[in-house]
């Protein structure tokens, strides 16, 4: 594997991180939007909300418990395929490694010990860049996943609200 392939490789979670940060602050935007039209709404209905009043507020708590479900069970299955990923990477790297090494140990001159030392080295830094890779990648991906469907409701309810109030 080339030098720009790791690099790029290397790059990969950065990316995928940044844009789960994008989306946590635009969530976070656009909550506030909508505890500001539902608070809105609370103080305008006062003390005798009407049954819109009453229907929305039982929707805020709905919504939250199902995103909150779906969130859990997408993290659980992602945490799940992410367990099976890592065994592999664990496997792979053992076999390329025990490889290695026993190449190593096999030499039979000085030459070939150096040739294997340099692929031992070698096999080792690339694989480290590569599993880092994978496994911040892969845990980005499964955060991600887990803010979707929060994600999802807030969007909506800002885009449902704001037509009520008529903006």
């Amino acid at each position: 594997m080339n030098t720009s392939t790791l690099f790029g490789m290397s790059l990969n979670p950065l990316r995928l991180w940044s844009e789960f940060a994008w989306k946590a602050g635009e969530m976070l935007l656009s909550s506030a939007q909508v505890i500001g039209y539902r608070s809105n709404r609370m103080i305008s209905a006062g003390i005798t909300p009407d049954a819109t009043d009453r229907r929305e507020m039982a929707l805020m708590g709905q919504e939250k418990l199902a995103a909150a479900v779906e969130s859990a069970h997408a993290m659980a299955q992602g945490s799940l395929d992410l367990n099976r990923q890592f065994a592999a990477l664990i496997s792979r790297q053992m076999l390329t490694g025990v490889t290695s090494m026993l190449s190593l140990a096999a030499s039979r001159s000085p030459q070939h010990s150096v040739i294997s030392q340099r692929k031992l080295a070698k096999d080792i830094l690339t694989d480290s860049v590569v599993a880092a890779s994978q496994v911040a990648s892969s845990s980005a991906r499964v955060v991600q996943k887990g803010l979707d469907p929060i994600r999802s409701r807030v969007k909506g309810n800002v885009k449902r609200l704001a037509k009520r109030q008529g903006r």
